[in-house]
């Protein structure tokens, strides 16, 4: 049989929350003990049954023998954390499934978090001074406590990731400029059929920055479907970001560019003369 989770919720939970009406209705203050027992259910839930029939007015039979219409449909929210996968909920009206404990959602129009709790907190003191008050904090702090584990772990691998960029561009600045340091003969020789240093410099930039290019594709080819396996780390964000592929892209680029100026640029200050004499 199919399992999905049960939600007691009060009417105005889903506008408190923002967690949109699909189809139907929302719970009222009718939905009460005594009356047709109705239940709201999410999109995930509908999927779950057949997403080709209509849900509302289809009637449900839980394990303990109820019986529930389908009056609502709401859209599917993860409620462990952000990363969560959206699982099948009914939602029931509090009214007719009492639980021992509640938990308040209360929306803002603005001002300080803090002041609102301490006002919640009165106004269910006024009502019943011995019930406890406990946990009163804002959904941002609930959203970080959800966030803390992947965060920890993107932190870790982004100082990696920065370590493993450093090393590449060092890399590649290395190779560049040990095999245009290899030229300064061929260098010596140009200069002295005539050639401008502005003319050699540029040639050994544009050559040596076409192999830099090709393994900057051939890495970005490989990157995006490799990088997947960090999608349960990532919320926001794909594997194949395009701002951190640009970020590694220019990065390398730079890298290539300097590595190469910089020795044809020193190559073509020495005597041509030289140069040759000691090639």
């Amino acid at each position: 049989r199919p399992v999905a989770d049960y939600r007691p919720v009060t009417p105005g939970y889903f506008a408190t929350l923002q967690i949109p009406l699909k189809h139907g209705r929302d719970f009222t203050d009718a939905d009460v003990d005594g009356r047709p027992r109705v239940a709201i259910v999410n999109e995930a839930f509908v999927r779950l049954l057949s997403a080709d029939v209509s849900a509302i007015g289809r009637r449900l039979s839980d394990s303990l023998g109820e019986m529930q219409e389908i009056v609502g449909v709401v859209g599917d929210v993860t409620l462990a954390s952000l990363g969560g996968e959206f699982r099948p909920t009914i939602y029931l009206p509090f009214a007719q499934l009492p639980v021992g404990s509640l938990t308040f959602v209360v929306r803002a129009a603005g001002g300080e978090p803090g002041a609102l709790g301490r006002a919640v907190e009165g106004a269910v003191r006024a009502v019943d001074p011995n019930q406890p008050v406990s946990d009163i904090r804002p959904l941002d702090a609930v959203v970080s406590r959800s966030l803390f584990a992947p965060r920890v772990a993107s932190a870790a691998l982004g100082l990696f990731a920065t370590l493993a960029l450093l090393l590449a561009a060092i890399g590649v600045y290395g190779v560049v400029a040990y095999g245009v340091s290899q030229r300064r003969s061929e260098f010596g020789v140009r200069l002295a059929l005539g050639a401008e240093p502005k003319d050699v410099v540029r040639l050994v930039v544009s050559q040596s920055m076409t192999m830099v290019l090709g393994g900057i594709l051939v890495g970005a080819l490989l990157a995006v479907p490799l990088s997947s396996a960090l999608r349960s780390l990532l919320f926001g964000v794909g594997p194949g970001d395009p701002l951190t592929l640009a970020a590694v892209v220019i990065v390398l680029v730079a890298a290539g560019v300097l590595a190469s100026y910089v020795p044809a640029r020193s190559g073509t200050r020495v005597d041509p003369v030289e140069t040759l004499r000691t090639g």
